[in-house]
């Protein structure tokens, strides 16, 4: 399989992984919350904050903790893309902060 191919599979499982999620968002928004940690600290969150909010923030949250993680646990290279990638990543919860005190 060639590079293009892999980068398109993996552009397909992603957006169905962001299907999935944001359905999910949308049930647990509502109240349909099933038990279990991760499910009920995002359940707390969505009832405190919107959906877009939340999601934003989380997934910002999880490019900085995946790129650290992949770079102390699996000596994953961290270059000069990646690392404006974390920074943008900072950038976009602070401004995510700065919208919800906006009077």
């Amino acid at each position: 399989m060639n590079s293009t191919n892999k980068i398109s599979n993996v552009i397909y499982l992603v957006l169905l992984i962001a299907v999935v999620e944001t359905i999910s968002l949308v049930c647990l928004k509502k109240g349909n919350n099933e038990n279990g940690l991760v499910v009920y600290i995002l359940y707390k969150a969505l009832s405190n904050e919107g959906i877009g909010k939340v999601n934003l923030m989380w997934n910002c949250v999880t490019i900085i903790t995946a790129f650290v993680t992949g770079n102390l646990l699996f000596n994953e290279q961290i270059n000069k893309y990646t690392f404006y990638s974390i920074v943008f990543a900072f950038i976009a919860i602070y401004f995510l902060y700065l919208s919800g005190n906006e009077a």
